[in-house]
């Protein structure tokens, strides 16, 4: 009545006439094992079946150890530089640094949810922010007279 009869149907399922699934099958139904190669012969008797779809346990091709599909030597390459980037950033990356993108984030945060009712609050959120400015000022000036006297004494002692 209009429906695929039985040898339609299992041709649209990528199954033969035979009970044997074709190269389409692994497109409908998930298969893996996609049946014998011109050249390797009855693939039945090279790969162990684990279930009734067909799909294999072991691989007939022999696979590289080692190298991962997707690493070439342009990747590598940026990867090294990613890498010294890193490594740059936590060698440079101080507490002034965290403290002033705090300080940055803190102050966009409270003029996003805060309402203002009056207008001295708006000063008071200025010198708020001018205070919080002073202490990174301070901060990175005492790191960098530390870091200035650390490295006069590494000179100092390669010298000796």
């Amino acid at each position: 009545m209009g429906g695929a009869n039985h040898e339609e149907h299992h041709l649209v399922a990528g199954v033969d006439t035979d009970g044997h699934q074709g190269e389409d099958a692994t497109l409908f139904e998930g298969s893996r094992r996609r049946g014998p190669r011109d050249n390797q012969g009855d693939a039945e008797n090279e790969h162990e079946l684990d279930s009734s779809d067909g799909a294999s346990v072991s691989s007939a091709r022999p696979q590289k150890k080692g190298k991962l599909w997707f690493h070439n030597s342009h990747m590598k390459r940026r990867m090294k530089k990613a890498a010294k980037a890193r490594q740059e950033l936590y060698d440079t990356f101080r507490f002034s640094d965290a403290w002033l993108l705090g300080t940055i984030v803190f102050f966009s945060l409270l003029g996003n949810t805060y309402k203002i009712k009056e207008q001295y609050e708006i000063y008071i959120g200025v010198c708020m922010f001018l205070l919080s400015y002073l202490v990174y000022v301070v901060i990175k000036t005492m790191e960098n007279r530390k870091l200035k006297k650390q490295k006069e004494e590494d000179r100092r002692r390669k010298a000796l």
